[in-house]
């Protein structure tokens, strides 16, 4: 009877040990997943390894997933539950959750402060230019998600700035995404110049572009390494006659020596000896 009842007494004892760890454990994933629920919004991915880092192993993501918590559209990378992941989340990601030296920039900058012949919002955006100084790995998910919503996320590199020079902060939905200013996003767009119909676009953004802040231009002119784009914005700007341009020192621009060739492409050129580049010839008014 005594053998019996120690059994008992060590089973309810184990018992209860039990009963009181899935407690613990139930509460313990509670409280944790309420944490997590005030990181998540809508729009952003979070990779695992970030949310590891904020103590949320593999096994418990598992759980939270099997429950309906949170969701996984792909591999490694998670989302609000009924979310979505859009471009500006994706980027906003990789600048926080990974700390890449990536931004916004060209074209797209100037998009999103608003400067293009036509009127976007910010869902119709379906072409990005994602720029750094260093190659970029893109995950394989991004390109399955650019296939699905029919969209071009072109990480570039381009290194023809200090990162930090001339950058600014775009807020969008929650997310303070970091994107290159008005001034840095023109010189970025000339020197991502390749072809004809490149040129083309500048052209009908410089129509567009109001005055630069010639402190600032002047700044990023000093600093910039790419002397054809150096050359081309000053001829550009002489052309469309910026105000911005009487307040700029030349004298403390390094242009370089030697002709330079704004497109590769085998058509005509004409050579602007001010400058000393050669342009496509159908561009001349």
């Amino acid at each position: 009877m005594a053998d019996f009842s120690s059994r008992s007494y060590s089973f309810y004892i184990a018992y209860c040990y039990n009963m009181c760890y899935k407690y613990t454990i139930g509460v313990v994933m509670a409280n944790k997943i309420i944490e997590l629920y005030k990181i998540l919004y809508d729009e952003i991915p979070y990779f695992s390894s970030y949310l590891m880092e904020l103590g949320y192993s593999y096994s418990l993501l598992q759980k939270y997933k099997k429950r309906g918590w949170i969701e996984s559209p792909y591999k490694s990378v998670y989302i609000k539950p009924g979310s979505y992941i859009s471009p500006l989340g994706i980027i906003y990601s990789f600048q926080n959750q990974k700390n890449m030296k990536i931004h916004i920039g060209g074209t797209t900058a100037l998009i999103l402060k608003g400067i293009s012949e036509q009127v976007y919002s910010i869902s119709e955006m379906k072409n990005y230019y994602i720029l750094s100084p260093v190659r970029i790995f893109v995950p394989k998910w991004i390109k399955r998600f650019c296939s699905k919503n029919n969209l071009k996320l072109n990480f570039k590199q381009l290194d023809i700035f200090e990162f930090e020079i001339g950058l600014t902060s775009f807020n969008y939905n929650k997310m303070n995404i970091t994107i290159s200013s008005t001034e840095r996003a023109v010189l970025e767009m000339l020197s991502l110049i390749r072809t004809r119909n490149d040129y083309f676009d500048t052209l009908k953004y410089f129509e567009l572009i109001g005055e630069l802040r010639a402190n600032v231009i002047m700044k990023l002119l000093e600093n910039c390494r790419s002397i054809k784009s150096k050359r081309l914005f000053l001829y550009l700007s002489e052309r469309y006659n910026k105000e911005y341009l009487q307040k700029i020192n030349k004298n403390s621009i390094i242009l370089g020596n030697g002709p330079r060739r704004i497109i590769n492409e085998g058509s005509k050129s004409v050579y602007i000896q001010k400058y000393d580049i050669e342009i496509p010839m159908e561009i001349i008014p």
